[in-house]
């Protein structure tokens, strides 16, 4: 039997819980995964991908036994613990597995964490070396019409940094 507490007519999962998913790297990469491919997906896609990630290889380039491996154990220990706890569902007719709602709970421990927030600082650059051909023009050294380009590539790229900015943000902070 699992251990859950209860906060108000909720099932709510307890840090030991949350620290025995966190605990394995395999169901780490299943939330991971899940999460990011916008769930729900098939099992054996996971676990290709899986094999993949442990074998520092491209998922077409998987050799077989890692990928059986990876399903067998995906499919006879890891899906059914996470199902247990009500973080994953798993429909065993179509081979489909999706988050529930019990996943918010562990999915802000288990994200990935960016090593470094590059794209903001490229997105942010690009937007400036944008901005030095559009003020020539302003000024009068260079055509008019590098000020329309000079314009529109900057700006472009600054909305793109700023949603891809607050995207991160938001997953750092528990959102979606």
């Amino acid at each position: 039997m699992s251990e859950r507490t209860q906060e108000s007519s909720r099932d709510v999962l307890s840090d030991d819980v949350i620290f025995d998913i966190m605990s394995n790297r395999r169901r780490r990469f299943v939330l991971n995964y899940l999460h990011d491919e916008q769930d729900p997906a098939q099992l054996t896609d996971i676990a290709t991908e899986l094999a993949a990630d442990e074998s520092n290889t491209t998922p077409d380039q998987v050799d077989k036994q890692a990928r059986k491996r990876a399903y067998v154990s995906l499919y006879q220990t890891h899906i059914p613990r996470l199902a247990e706890e009500g973080i994953v569902a798993y429909d065993d007719e179509t081979g489909e597995v999706s988050l529930q709602d019990q996943a918010g709970e562990v999915l802000h421990h288990v994200q990935r964490r960016p090593r470094d927030n590059l794209w903001p600082r490229v997105y942010f650059t690009l937007a400036v070396i944008g901005l030095s051909i559009y003020l020539p023009p302003l000024a009068g050294i260079a055509p008019e019409e590098l000020m329309i380009a000079g314009l529109l590539v900057p700006l472009g790229v600054l909305v793109v940094s700023l949603l891809h900015w607050g995207r991160a943000r938001a997953r750092q902070y528990g959102g979606t």
